[in-house]
């Protein structure tokens, strides 16, 4: 159903040392059945470093700093913090950026070629990523990663993904949106390459 208001919102705060690795803060607050879903897998470890561990590899970073809120409460929301280390593609003149952390849709989604069923999932979304990073003293932004703005009616869903250098900071604000829980299979080859579509995005590059 459309009861809950389920989302997640993912905020990072960036800079770029001078060793050219990226640093910053991160914060993730969730509601409803989103919030539900980082409880149940917060809970599923047995410490919280483990937790942790398996956020460094999935992420390829290194976590200095971890804390929660709500995950012990009875309540529709959640919230992680936490700040980060992240080795750069960069040389001395060149640094390549890519500005999502996390990817929420995988290439691996969806292999089979065909589907005679039709696809369930377990709750409409909304999810909201942005990412901010001054520009390093000396340097420029040379390319951006090309605009998207997507609207795939079979599962009520869009995507936006918006970058854009204001003053002396890189912004990007990612927004993907599913209404629907259910879709025929008729469009099944059309979800397959939507979610090709949204996988490729998580590959953008700042130069």
């Amino acid at each position: 159903t459309s009861l809950g208001r389920n989302a997640m919102r993912m905020s990072v705060q960036a800079s770029i040392t001078s060793d050219m690795r990226m640093e910053g803060n991160v914060t993730v607050k969730t509601s409803d059945e989103n919030a539900y879903d980082m409880k149940d897998s917060y809970h599923s470890y047995e410490t919280e470093d483990e937790l942790i561990n398996d956020i460094e590899q999935d992420l390829d970073i290194e976590i200095d700093e971890y804390a929660t809120k709500g995950m012990d409460e009875y309540s529709a929301a959640a919230e992680e913090t936490y700040t980060f280390f992240k080795e750069l593609d960069a040389t001395s003149d060149v640094i390549y950026v890519n500005p999502f952390l996390d990817r929420f849709h995988s290439k691996d989604s969806f292999q089979s070629l065909e589907r005679e069923y039709p696809i369930d999932f377990p709750y409409a979304y909304a999810l909201t990523y942005m990412f901010t990073l001054p520009i390093p003293e000396g340097y420029e932004v040379e390319q951006l990663p090309e605009n998207k703005n997507f609207m795939f009616e079979p599962l009520g869903s869009s995507v936006r993904c918006i970058f854009a250098v204001r003053g002396n900071s890189l912004q990007m604000v990612f927004n993907y949106s599913q209404n629907k829980m259910f879709c025929e299979a008729v469009h099944y080859e059309d979800i397959r390459t939507y979610w090709q579509y949204l996988a490729e995005m998580y590959d953008s590059v700042v130069v």
